[in-house]
């Protein structure tokens, strides 16, 4: 991670850069189309900002930062459902 930023709780960097950001992103989501807007819907953002935060034009937010790097390191949350997934028939 970016060692140029203060480090936060347990070692995470409060402001990630954009490659940070995508590498976070599509391990959580994949690298396959779409996966912006998975970040974007998980972290309650529009995608209009992960565009902005990838490149560079506006600098990702703290709390955004530091959400990212706790799903990475714990998982999605309990009951979170994608909403790009295709809807499985029971």
């Amino acid at each position: 991670m970016n060692s140029k930023d203060e480090a936060g709780a347990e070692g995470m960097i409060r402001r990630l850069s954009p490659e940070e950001l995508r590498m976070i992103g599509t391990k959580l989501f994949g690298d396959r189309l779409g996966w912006q807007v998975r970040v974007a819907r998980a972290i309650g953002v529009s995608p209009g900002a992960i565009t902005r935060w990838l490149s560079g034009g506006t600098p990702i937010p703290t709390p955004a930062s530091l959400l990212l790097q706790y799903m990475l390191n714990t998982g999605m949350p309990e009951g979170y459902k994608d909403p790009l997934s295709p809807a499985r028939s029971a």
